[in-house]
């Protein structure tokens, strides 16, 4: 994909703005259409499972696990920066 069609193809992941100009930067950004895919899933799985603490447990695990796997080397070069200190 070109650089240029970048821009179009994430925008069209947010329903809501084929109908309105999104410029709420606060606590809620705009929904995208797989952030809604997982909450329904996990309504789902709170009306069929109801609140079994060992599988909300083993899933929040594994989505850490995820985010780990690509999020480590930017972690790493945060925690390497000098720290400030107070004189």
């Amino acid at each position: 994909m070109a650089a240029r069609e970048l821009p179009a193809s994430v925008r069209d992941r947010f329903p809501i703005f084929k109908r309105k100009v999104y410029v709420n930067s606060c606590s809620q950004g705009a929904l995208s259409d797989s952030v809604r895919v997982a909450y329904l899933s996990y309504l789902d799985d709170w009306d069929e499972r109801g609140a079994p603490w060992e599988y909300w447990v083993e899933l929040m695990e594994a989505a850490r696990a995820e985010f780990a796997g690509w999020s480590a080397p930017a972690w790493t070069r945060w925690r390497s920066r000098p720290r400030c200190r107070r004189a």
